[in-house]
């Protein structure tokens, strides 16, 4: 009797290892997660800090700016760096402080993500996946003839809400920031 409790507890603990492997995330699941997060979430807000090197391998900041975001349904204020993004159905004002401009634009319908990660995953050549303390790190390594303009695109997402902690995006073509 003792001998068929072990054997069943064993069987199931084997069960459990290995199935453990085939419910793993991958990346483009961990991107759809964090994804619907901000889809179904209608009202939050974040800051940014915008920090830009030189070429994809620099590691001397040449340039930093602060931004901030904030989502009311259909309705969006951006701010980076010293321009302004008002959004809602009817109307975008832009105010640019640096160049003392305000243009008022036809407003579009809400559009959740700046990166459309599915158009984004399809042109990858890569997707890697990470485990970082509390977060994982998805790395996207995109095809030489890609049309998303960045050659790699690491994404760090919270392990437990699926928040977006960090995006560093690598741009294809050199930047000048000095």
């Amino acid at each position: 009797q003792f001998k068929k409790v072990v054997m069943k507890r064993f069987l199931v603990f084997v069960f459990l290892v290995l199935s453990t492997s085939s419910f793993a995330l991958d990346g483009k699941e961990i991107l759809k997660k964090m994804g619907d997060v901000y889809q179904n979430n209608t009202v939050y807000e974040f800051y940014m800090r915008y920090d830009l090197f030189k070429g994809e391998n620099g590691t001397k900041v040449e340039s930093t700016y602060d931004g901030y975001f904030a989502r009311n349904k259909t309705k969006t204020y951006q701010k980076i760096d010293k321009t302004e993004f008002i959004t809602t159905p009817s109307f975008c004002l832009k105010i640019s402080h640096s160049e003392k401009v305000v243009e008022l634009m036809q407003g579009e319908p809400y559009k959740n993500q700046d990166i459309d990660f599915e158009k984004t995953i399809k042109e990858c050549k890569e997707i890697t996946l990470e485990e970082k303390d509390k977060n994982y790190l998805i790395t996207l390594v995109l095809k030489t003839n890609s049309q998303v303009p960045f050659t790699k695109v690491k994404v760090l997402v919270n392990k437990s809400n699926y928040h977006l902690v960090q995006l560093d995006m690598y741009y294809w073509h050199f930047e000048d920031f000095s």
